[in-house]
């Protein structure tokens, strides 16, 4: 049964987009064609052995790092050890040290609004849990590593815990298991305030119930014809789904039942609205 009858992933990547966490100057047409020195994370096994933190430290050889971040282009020696001493500074950086310099090394407006991203869509399927999804794009002129979503077919709160921890995910500590580098960036004040920021933003305007659920509907007729082509029972799923009535996963990370879009959002946005608003 097609993905798309319960995840239309478009959705999901216009409301990462849509919060300045990848500009469409990098992503044309949402093509994913980037520039050069881009990676993307490796797929990575579903299985609580191999969840994959936030730029895991490896070790100081290239070679450990060679599949999981799958470079698109030949990297340079200065590139791979570029990328080695972002992953050493994250992790072993002392306290004090990490807090006043990690904007050396991660672009911080580019994360903040990308993880902001993450957390209102309570995607587990992300850096949050699986450690995977995204593209990192490496500058040449700062050599600042930028994050760009990928494959959100798993966002909306759909996947990880029960339906009622997805909705109500804490914006301040979303962490489902240890995820150290993530963990400690949320202590940086720099961090934080460009996330709360994209966070209060998503949830006014693009994240807004009523627009979500505009969109939805015209999705749902655009795609209602090709998916009636497929049969009777796909077509009562997806308008389940359409509607914002509970359906259940067949393929994934999780066969659980959960809420589509609509209901989602409008269980979402309020809590993310009144964690916002509590602090």
């Amino acid at each position: 049964m097609s993905r798309i009858h319960t995840t239309p992933t478009p959705t999901g990547l216009q409301l990462a987009l849509a919060d300045g966490s990848a500009s469409l100057r990098l992503v044309p047409r949402l093509g994913l064609t980037l520039p050069r020195y881009h990676f993307r994370l490796g797929r990575v096994v579903h299985a609580a052995a191999e969840l994959d933190a936030l730029l895991a430290d490896q070790g100081t050889a290239w070679s450990a790092y060679a599949q999981r971040y799958d470079a698109k282009t030949d990297l340079t020696s200065a590139q791979q050890q570029r990328m080695i001493d972002i992953i050493s500074f994250a992790n072993q950086a002392p306290t004090e040290e990490f807090n006043a310099h990690i904007g050396d090394y991660l672009d911080l407006d580019n994360f903040g609004a990308f993880t902001a991203a993450m957390v209102w869509m309570s995607n587990m399927d992300s850096v949050l849990y699986t450690g995977q999804n995204y593209y990192i794009y490496l500058r040449p002129d700062n050599r600042k590593l930028m994050f760009i979503p990928w494959d959100q077919d798993e966002s909306w709160g759909q996947v990880v815990g029960s339906q009622d921890m997805r909705n109500n995910l804490s914006i301040f500590a979303p962490f489902v298991r240890a995820n150290p580098v993530l963990q400690r960036l949320f202590a940086v004040e720099a961090f934080r305030k460009v996330y709360l920021l994209k966070l209060a933003e998503l949830t006014l305007g693009p994240g807004e119930p009523g627009r979500i659920a505009k969109q939805v509907d015209e999705l749902g007729a655009l795609l209602r014809p090709a998916i009636a082509d497929e049969s009777k029972e796909a077509l009562a799923q997806f308008d389940d789904s359409v509607a914002g009535r509970p359906v259940r996963h067949t393929v994934g990370i999780g066969l659980n039942e959960f809420l589509p879009i609509k209901s989602f959002v409008a269980a979402r946005q309020p809590s993310v609205l009144t964690q916002l608003t509590a602090k």
